[in-house]
């Protein structure tokens, strides 16, 4: 499993590295979206079943790109990465709708590892699903 951490708080994404690494994962971390290199954001669409990673955690509230912004991104070149979290201690409604249109999770700061936990073993249970998906198709 692979995941993607995308926060300018550095304690923030220290304590989520050290989490999922304890957890078996695979993590990269950035300061900001625009270190995050991935077929989406060099301006192409994702190819039809690939996908960078099988989790995203982003903050909101950035100083160089927005996690708003950043999601808008991901939902206009068709991100395939199905698991996909914005963490923020403020939301206005309109924020909270757009990013549940979009199909991903909010996350409420300072947040409990409890809830974070859960919502990561979905994800984990989603990829292991898709993998077996894939190899009976192959089959």
């Amino acid at each position: 499993m692979h995941a993607v951490i995308i926060d300018d708080d550095d304690g923030v994404r220290r304590m989520l590295v050290r989490f999922l690494e304890k957890r078996g994962w695979k993590v990269s971390s950035f300061r900001d979206p625009s270190q995050f290199s991935c077929t989406a954001l060099k301006g192409e669409s994702c190819k039809e079943a690939a996908r960078c990673c099988d989790v995203i955690i982003s903050d909101k509230n950035m100083p160089k790109v927005s996690g708003m912004d950043f999601f808008r991104s991901l939902q206009g070149k068709k991100c395939k990465c199905k698991n996909i979290a914005m963490l923020s201690g403020f939301w206005t409604q309109g924020e909270l709708a757009q990013v549940r249109a979009w199909g991903y999770e909010t996350i409420e700061k300072p947040f409990k590892i409890t809830a974070l936990e859960a919502w990561l073993e979905n994800a984990e249970r989603e990829s292991r699903a898709d993998s077996h998906d894939i190899r009976k198709d192959k089959e």
